[in-house]
């Protein structure tokens, strides 16, 4: 037995089966878009490069030595103002009793190992001092304490120094730092912002989701249109569109269960993903039109589409993931992650042309004819009505 008989024999039971099938493609994809939600953001630049490297493998004994090195930097800076009591100097009384004020508060947050600013100078001194001479006297005295300032006295910096274990816990210590801020008192004339790697990383995890989406509905919407255009009307533009974002949210599910990870190299998969795919829904759906234009019945017209391409779509598929799953021989984890990902975007969006694409041509059959008969008999109540409004209007004009 050759692959198209195989192949019809499935097409034919898909015909038999067809709303028990479409109601598995519906519940598989609720279960993946659930695993989908559980996509982790990969941000951290180690961890997407090869960990096989003299430098990575000194990297990671540092760490597990000494612990993380996300330094989130807090930077205090003066800004204009016209107020005669805003801070003119960094060095300012007012501005070091803020730093060590929000430095306890960002020392007790849970994922931060140690702060450092010019506060610390004084730690020694019993605290910082109430008298401005006596704070000038003591970084006079002291020649690394210029360190913490700029040459100018106008930008000195917090240093946290984080253990920071997961992409998941990022947000939240930024988050926290930031809400110190806010609840420390800022005296006038001074500004206070944030930056450091894993603010870096917290605007990187937006951009990458912000990114993900637009390219993902913008190919989204590009497809659909053509469609639409190609096979002039909506209904037979969505047969080949639905499996297609069915096959996507696999794909996105697997991602989520099997932990890999959204980084910079797959933000871009999804709308990739639809262009390579898109086709295989074309040749099963253009090739079942094909056959009803021949004067095939529906069901033998699904049954020759079916065993007709798919051969072809097989070829295909082999071939493309062939070619994505040579990238897992680099070396580089993101060019695995890439490789994988595509092939299973590849494999899922063939099998969803073939074994759920039928499923959605008869339902889509089934309910056009449904209101075209809605609409002829409505049609025709109308015509009935008007009709009898009519006779019995002449009657009454006889009377």
């Amino acid at each position: 037995m050759n692959i198209e008989e195989i192949l019809k024999k499935i097409a034919k039971f898909q015909v038999k089966h067809t709303y028990p099938i479409f109601a598995i493609a519906v519940v598989v994809t609720l279960f993946m878009a659930y695993g989908a939600m559980q996509i982790e953001l990969q941000t951290d630049i180690n961890a997407m490069m090869s960990q096989d490297t003299p430098a990575s493998n000194l990297q990671n004994k540092v760490t597990d030595k000494f612990g993380g090195s996300d330094m989130v930097l807090v930077v205090i800076q003066l800004e204009s103002s016209d107020d005669p009591d805003a801070v003119k100097d960094i060095r300012d009384l007012r501005v070091l009793k803020m730093l060590g004020e929000l430095g306890r508060k960002v020392e007790n947050e849970n994922a931060i190992v140690s702060v450092s600013s010019a506060a610390s100078i004084f730690k020694d001194f019993g605290g910082i001092p109430d008298s401005q001479k006596t704070i000038d006297m003591v970084l006079k005295k002291i020649p690394e304490s210029q360190s913490p300032f700029n040459d100018d006295y106008t930008v000195t910096l917090l240093y946290a120094q984080g253990d920071i274990k997961s992409e998941k816990n990022i947000k939240t210590v930024v988050a926290e730092i930031e809400e110190d801020i806010k609840e420390t008192s800022i005296p006038q004339g001074v500004k206070v912002s944030v930056t450091g790697t894993p603010v870096i990383r917290t605007t990187l995890m937006d951009l990458l989701m912000n990114d993900m989406i637009v390219s993902m509905a913008a190919a989204a919407i590009i497809v659909l249109l053509l469609l639409i255009l190609i096979h002039g009307s909506i209904s037979k533009g969505l047969l080949p569109f639905i499996p297609l974002m069915f096959a996507l949210v696999w794909t996105g599910g697997t991602m989520g269960y099997l932990g890999i990870p959204l980084s910079m190299v797959t933000v871009a998969l999804g709308a990739m993903i639809i262009g390579i795919g898109i086709e295989f829904g074309v040749f099963v759906v253009d090739r079942y039109l094909e056959e009803l234009k021949n004067g095939e019945t529906r069901d033998d017209a699904i049954a020759n589409a079916v065993s007709g391409v798919g051969r072809a779509v097989f070829a295909s598929t082999t071939a493309l993931t062939t070619g994505f799953l040579a990238m897992l021989a680099g070396a580089m984890p993101m060019m695995h992650d890439m490789g994988k990902t595509l092939a299973m975007g590849v494999i899922y969006a063939m099998l969803a042309a073939i074994f759920a694409n039928p499923a959605f041509i008869i339902v889509e059959d089934d309910f056009m004819r449904r209101f075209e008969k809605e609409m002829i008999h409505t049609f025709d109540e109308n015509i009935v009505e008007e009709v009898d409004k009519e006779l019995h209007g002449g009657k009454e004009k006889k009377k």
